[in-house]
């Protein structure tokens, strides 16, 4: 009897230890539902898609050309936004909601390029080519909607657009770029919107004001990400043309308004898509591009630059976006494939990166996906 007792406290034993042993040395990638959003392509045009670890959702029967462009998730809701039809859109677990009561208003060229939810409110960044507010003059202008009802972005500028949307708090703050016009053109007229080149300042705006992080000494710069932690706002955006040429091509961050550059070496531009803060630590992710338009995704490390696994010579990456959950690092992208491809025909893959190693989340190459967004949660 005794024997019998230790036999089963032995087995008992080792049953607890191999169920903590499993436990404890399981990925986090199976801890955490990794969700990615973009197209496909059903032969004749893109259709909106997501994927959740890797399995399609598609948000259009592909009768018209949709995309979605960004995710995200709460509780047990999933929301994106996105272009269907050319017209600015989200989509709640499937179901399309329409942000243009009346497209003809905008002649039907729309787009959602970014989405939040706080609580019950869901706020989508867009912008829409139609009539600047009280005026009959026709251009971009940068929109916010909040639960479908529109609300206008002020800039002092001729002309906006969004690029990403968070909420902190009571405050709402999103992305993107603002335009005006040159004073004088080259012989000392004053500029007509038609005739002269516009500066191109990167923007963000706070409950609907703007503000601008770059001056008139830039003259093409674009905010693409924002991110907000405790009293300090981070943007990240390209300086795509300055008066000098100098900063051409230039990726950067701004801290408060203070510009951070992020260098990259061997190429020729850098672009950057978004960006992501935890602790002290601020992420971004871009893409490095070098001549005749071979690219190499990457991301940054408190400004230090970090190259994607994956990325040789025959083969061309872009990095779309970026996640952080607790210590791990999520960058999203593509892979094009120049020659002999490593995958079958097409030679276009999903991929994704946790801690600089390609994860498990295989998508169907055949149907040329690309990716734009990212957005991981615990399970």
């Amino acid at each position: 009897m005794k024997y019998f007792l230790i036999m089963l406290l032995y087995a008992v034993l080792i049953y607890s230890c191999k169920k903590e042993s499993n436990n404890g040395s399981s990925s986090q990638i199976d801890e955490v539902d990794i969700y990615t959003a973009g197209y496909e392509f059903n032969g004749s045009v893109s259709v909106a898609t997501y994927w959740k670890n890797g399995i399609a959702t598609r948000l259009s029967d592909g009768t018209h050309a949709s995309e979605a462009r960004s995710i995200v998730v709460s509780g047990n809701n999933v929301y994106v936004a996105g272009v269907e039809n050319n017209n600015a859109v989200y989509w709640k677990n499937g179901t399309l909601v329409n942000l243009i009561n009346n497209p003809a208003t905008y002649y039907r060229l729309s787009w959602a390029d970014g989405i939040a939810v706080s609580g019950d409110d869901v706020y989508v960044a867009g912008t829409v080519n139609g009539f600047f507010p009280g005026t009959n003059s026709l251009g971009l202008v940068a929109k916010y909607w909040k639960n479908g009802v529109p609300v206008n972005l002020t800039s002092e500028y001729f002309g906006s657009q969004t690029s990403s949307i968070t909420v902190s708090g009571n405050d709402i703050y999103l992305t993107g770029s603002a335009w005006e016009p040159y004073p004088l053109d080259s012989i000392g007229v004053p500029c007509s919107r038609i005739r002269c080149q516009h500066y191109e300042e990167a923007t963000y705006w706070k409950n609907g004001a703007p503000i601008y992080v770059t001056d008139g000494t830039i003259t093409q710069a674009h905010a693409t990400g924002i991110a907000v932690s405790g009293t300090d706002i981070y943007v990240c955006g390209d300086i795509i043309y300055d008066a000098t040429t100098t900063l051409g091509g230039q990726a950067a961050y701004w801290k408060n308004g203070s510009w951070v550059k992020l260098a990259y070496s061997g190429t020729d531009a850098v672009r950057v898509s978004g960006i992501a803060v935890s602790g002290n630590d601020v992420y971004v992710s871009g893409t490095g591009y070098v001549n005749g338009g071979f690219s190499k995704a990457l991301y940054w490390k408190n400004g230090v630059a970090i190259p994607l696994q994956g990325i040789g010579e025959q083969v061309s990456g872009t990095a779309t976006a970026i996640a952080v959950n607790g210590s791990d690092v999520y960058v999203a992208g593509n892979l094009f494939y120049l020659s002999t491809p490593a995958l079958p025909l097409p030679r276009v893959a999903v991929k994704c990166w946790k801690n600089n190693n390609m994860t498990a989340v295989p998508i169907d190459s055949t149907k040329l996906p690309i990716v734009k967004s990212i957005f991981v949660v615990k399970k």
